[in-house]
């Protein structure tokens, strides 16, 4: 039989999609609307949400460094437990957050929560470049971290750019080793941001409106969700460039043609030089 927990006030943000993707563009708007209308008003409130995800028991420290952000302090935050049946007098919850389509003004609100909270900060030592003198900055997201979509052809490609655009710093960047603050004051400094379709991606959320370029590699199944960083991006005013290939979601290692992407990658360049 599950445990019963009772607390006077509950606020909940619980939805059904979980992970990295979903916790900034779904659960995240859901927590700035919370923090004012109702955590601040009500000082006995705790909030329920989801801090481990696909049967983890460990909490996500980007997670709580989130929501540390948000200026929630630990005690009123209560780890959601599956197991546990939880009851209280008084609940808030917000409307769902459609999954794949929040709308573009919950998307800025959340810049105009963590922008100010990560950019206050000095920048991290982590965010390192080729060349920090120089005018114009791609980075290459690797997700050697994952199981899936990896890709074996950014050196190659980093190879060939760099050659050819010697005025461009262009850095292959692995984001599981990066804290959400460190995440967030990187993707505010890069011109050209180029991923295989993934949860990285949702940094995205991070970027100089007008000014970054999106570039998704997307691969050729499931469509129910090869729009969903276009959404992301256009929502935010950040111009978006998909390169399809020809591999599955599953595939470990997505194949991409380096010179097809080098010539892609080229019409990008040539146009944030010249803007």
């Amino acid at each position: 039989m599950n445990r019963v927990v009772h607390y006077n006030a509950l606020v909940s943000v619980l939805q059904l999609h979980n992970g990295y993707y979903h916790w900034v563009t779904e659960r995240l708007p859901a927590l700035c609307l919370v923090v004012s209308l109702f955590l601040k008003s009500d000082s006995e409130a705790m909030l329920l949400v989801d801090l481990s995800f696909h049967g983890s028991t460990v909490a996500n420290a980007w997670c709580l460094e989130y929501l540390e952000m948000l200026g929630i302090p630990p005690e009123r935050i209560i780890k959601y437990d599956p197991t546990v049946v939880y009851s209280c007098d008084i609940l808030y919850v917000t409307s769902p957050i459609p999954a794949y389509s929040t709308h573009r003004g919950l998307l800025h609100l959340v810049r105009q929560y963590f922008l100010s909270a990560a950019l206050a900060s000095s920048l991290s030592p982590l965010i390192k470049f080729n060349n920090n003198n120089q005018q114009h900055r791609m980075m290459l997201i690797d997700r050697t971290g994952s199981k899936v979509r990896r890709s074996s052809t950014w050196v190659g490609l980093q190879q060939h750019l760099s050659r050819q655009y010697p005025s461009w710093s262009i850095d292959i960047v692995a984001l599981h080793h990066m804290t959400a603050k460190e995440q967030i004051q990187l993707f505010q400094v890069v011109d050209v941001i180029v991923g295989v379709h993934g949860a990285g991606l949702a940094n995205v959320m991070w970027c100089r409106p007008k000014v970054t370029t999106v570039v998704e590699i997307v691969t050729v199944n499931p469509p129910q969700v090869r729009h969903l960083f276009w959404h992301l991006a256009t929502s935010l005013d950040l111009k978006y460039c998909p390169i399809h290939v020809m591999s599955s979601w599953n595939d470990p290692v997505v194949k991409m043609d380096v010179h097809h992407l080098v010539r892609r990658l080229s019409q990008v360049m040539e146009a944030d030089m010249y803007r």
